[in-house]
């Protein structure tokens, strides 16, 4: 299958209202390339190589842009879809340079392979590529993931955020809910710290063979978790569904945007002493996180916060 690589060159603080707009249109697997966090991660991070060019290191500081991807069916819809987002960033001025070009699928898996290697997401949390091999040390919870093309691969600092979270909040036999689930590796990554049934949803109609995929390589059984197809604060009935069943975590992994709406929802599908774990927050708008959880009685109990990006874990405070 043929898709649209699409490439949107921004301002760093720009992102999160691009990955809103983005997520409006139903697309919620991005990548982000920035390249500060490259270099800072190369000289925070020697130990990882035996040499880096310093040049290499000096070219990518500084960047004032950093780069937005993300793919779109090469059909008639897919290039509607693109227009029209391409109108909503300009209309917006949230852009600086945006270009597509036409990428197949096994372009673009291995586009993906030459970079993606295991890494640490969290305390003790590793992601292993299924094509990649690694022998884990003592203490380390392996995932093994296939990437697909949905959102939740684990290298954005969001995501190791809520890993960590989950890592210091989960306990045996809790059962977790993971808005925006993509690949599933919040909600599959609960049950290998102990969580005794997870579920998610996701507007993303790849996400639901992702999960199924990324469960199977991971040795989790089908009885351990559900994936719900929708967007749960949209839809009435979808909502009535989930709150079958009250969750003794609940993660939403999205923008600041889709936690503003969350706060007017998700009680509907939390448990008593249940923990809403909030991500995908920028510096700019925490103070507005906290203000709005505070206005639906919710209270901030942990907040872990890095490279501009914040986690805030909340408990239901009525």
């Amino acid at each position: 299958m043929e898709w649209i690589e699409v490439r949107v060159t921004c301002k760093n603080i720009c992102t999160e209202l691009i990955y809103s707009i983005l997520y409006d249109f139903g697309i919620s697997g991005v990548q982000l390339i920035d390249d500060n966090e490259t270099a800072l991660f190369l000289s925070e991070n020697p130990l990882h190589w035996d040499y880096v060019d310093e040049n290499l290191i000096k070219s990518l500081s500084g960047a004032s842009a950093v780069t937005i991807i993300f793919y779109l069916a090469n059909n008639p819809d897919g290039i509607s879809v693109f227009k029209q987002i391409k109108t909503a960033l300009a209309s917006e001025q949230l852009y600086e340079e945006i270009f597509s070009d036409i990428k197949d699928d096994e372009t673009w898996l291995n586009e993906w392979k030459k970079y993606y290697v295991p890494f640490k997401c969290g305390k003790k949390v590793v992601v292993k590529p299924y094509w990649e091999n690694y022998e884990p040390v003592l203490g380390d919870i392996v995932f093994t993931i296939d990437p697909g093309s949905v959102f939740g691969t684990g290298l954005h600092v969001t995501t190791q955020l809520c890993v960590e979270a989950l890592e210091k909040f989960i306990r045996p036999g809790d059962s977790v809910f993971d808005i925006g689930s993509g690949s599933g590796i919040l909600m599959l990554v609960s049950i290998l710290l102990g969580a005794g049934f997870a579920a998610g949803c996701d507007f993303d109609p790849a996400a639901n063979d992702s999960v199924c995929t990324n469960a199977k390589l991971n040795g989790i059984d089908a009885s351990m978790y559900r994936f719900f197809y929708g967007n749960p604060f949209a839809d009435e009935n979808l909502l009535c569904n989930i709150s079958q069943k009250k969750f003794d975590k609940v993660v939403c992994n999205i923008a600041s945007d889709a936690v503003l709406t969350a706060f007017k929802h998700v009680k509907k599908i939390m448990g008593e002493n249940c923990i809403f774990i909030a991500s995908g927050i920028i510096d700019e708008r925490l103070g507005e996180i906290l203000s709005a959880a505070h206005e639906h009685g919710f209270k901030a109990i942990e907040k872990f916060g890095r490279d501009g990006w914040h986690m805030v874990a909340f408990i239901n405070n009525n």
